[in-house]
């Protein structure tokens, strides 16, 4: 019994069959290929080549200005063998930006696929001294009297609150970089043959259109594992430690005060956001950007597809800020690490100890008292998550039998064919 590889005839026209089982009219065959392939219910069995990167957020400054820079070139990259800053690569063209046959080329669909959920995780960063395995307590607000006497943590230096975005930065990095970038088409690298925004041509998924949105609680703890892991090959010293004690007062001392805790678990789980589980292969689905006229394309001519920064500078800064292990742009550190919120006033607040400053009263035993308080106000942003990229080619191959209706097509305007006809021959 003959097995057939039914995955591989779908790349081709008629699904593997000659013209003649189709219609005795090879033209007219060709033309309900043409019509069928063009309809966006059949959009998944036209793939013909797929190229993906995934990216594991955050990626480390160097990484922008390699990677994700004014070019990148998803398309373009062999399989298994990612650039700096990307996790895996896959393609399944043998040899990336050259079609192994002749092809008719229906469209592209470009894709950006996002995690499906978001959430915000409370907690504290700190970097403990070299060796060390002593686990601070991490609370849910802390003075800087609180760090330096309640937590033993001399001066505070090494102890920042920290707050944990996981899901999120994908989506910032999928907006801004379809506002930031051309989707371009080149011949032989040279002659541009198509060039549009993404803005017009690319999918996000998932998306909260699909009517699959809501809000559930989700545990932290596997994330927060995943996102020091990442941050420690990174080579990020410092551990974020989700908040585990609540502050409910302080306690006067000689030489100050120090906070009141009780224990927490409210950061086990935090409220997450899901926006439209799975990749939709249904009516739901946005169909791929389809050409007004097909395109032949002969085999071994080289192909070049990528995505080229746009005039709109401030979208690529901030795509590269949301990648950035320390929110820079254009492989530049930035501020991540230490945020603060404002250029001009940031850090202690308030800045000095005085007859003016902020007054706690505390729960002594003996009687409350009025104390002075410090918070910093500075924190380190950290960021989580996987997006890819991906780039289809939306097309099905030529095979010898077909080659008397395609050239026809081609003379007649049906087809378009850029760089002639190849190795075409009438039957």
């Amino acid at each position: 019994m003959v097995q057939v590889n039914t995955a591989a005839a779908r790349k081709e026209l008629g699904m593997g069959l000659p013209p003649e089982a189709i219609n005795s009219d090879i033209d007219a065959a060709l033309a309900m290929e043409i019509a069928n392939a063009c309809a966006p219910i059949n959009a998944r069995e036209n793939v013909q080549e797929v190229a993906r990167w995934e990216i594991q957020t955050p990626v480390a400054d160097a990484a922008i200005a390699a990677t994700f820079n004014n070019v990148m070139n998803v398309w373009g990259t062999p399989n298994a063998q990612p650039p700096n800053g990307v996790a895996a690569a896959q393609n399944t063209n043998g040899t990336p930006g050259q079609l192994s046959g002749n092809n008719i080329l229906f469209g592209w669909r470009i894709r950006l696929l996002t995690e499906p959920e978001t959430r915000r995780i409370a907690g504290n960063c700190y970097t403990p001294p070299e060796g060390s395995l002593v686990l601070p307590a991490s609370v849910d607000v802390a003075t800087l009297n609180d760090i330096a006497r309640a937590l033993n943590i001399p001066g505070g230096q090494e102890y920042l609150e920290g707050e944990f975005l996981y899901g999120l930065p994908t989506w910032r990095i999928a907006y801004a970089l379809v506002q930031a970038y051309n989707a371009v088409w080149k011949i032989n690298e040279q002659e541009i043959l198509w060039k549009e925004p993404l803005t017009t041509c690319s999918i996000i998924e998932p998306f909260a259109e699909a009517e699959a949105a809501g809000l559930a609680y989700t545990t932290n703890q596997d994330v927060i594992l995943a996102m020091n892991r990442r941050y420690a090959a990174l080579g990020i010293p410092s551990v974020f430690l989700p908040e585990k004690f609540v502050r409910t007062g302080s306690v006067s001392q000689v030489d100050g005060n120090a906070g009141l805790f009780s224990p927490s678990r409210s950061e086990d789980a935090a409220q997450t956001i899901f926006g439209g589980l799975g990749v939709p292969q249904d009516g739901t689905m946005k169909k791929p950007y389809y050409f007004s006229q097909p395109i032949f394309w002969p085999r071994g001519q080289t192909m070049t597809f990528q995505f080229e920064v746009n005039a709109n500078t401030i979208y690529q800064a901030e795509m590269q800020r949301w990648l950035s292990v320390t929110g820079g742009a254009n492989g530049q550190a930035g501020q991540d690490l230490n945020l603060p919120f404002s250029d001009t006033l940031s850090g202690v607040m308030p800045s000095a100890l005085g007859a003016d400053t902020t007054l706690e009263l505390t729960d002594d035993v003996a009687g409350p008292v009025l104390v002075g308080q410090q918070v910093n106000t500075n924190q380190q942003l950290r960021k989580g998550g996987r997006l890819i990229m991906e780039v289809s080619l939306i097309a099905k191959r030529c095979p010898p039998a077909w080659s008397t209706a395609v050239l026809r097509a081609i003379q007649a305007n049906v087809i378009q064919a850029p760089l002639g006809t190849g190795d075409l021959r009438a039957q």
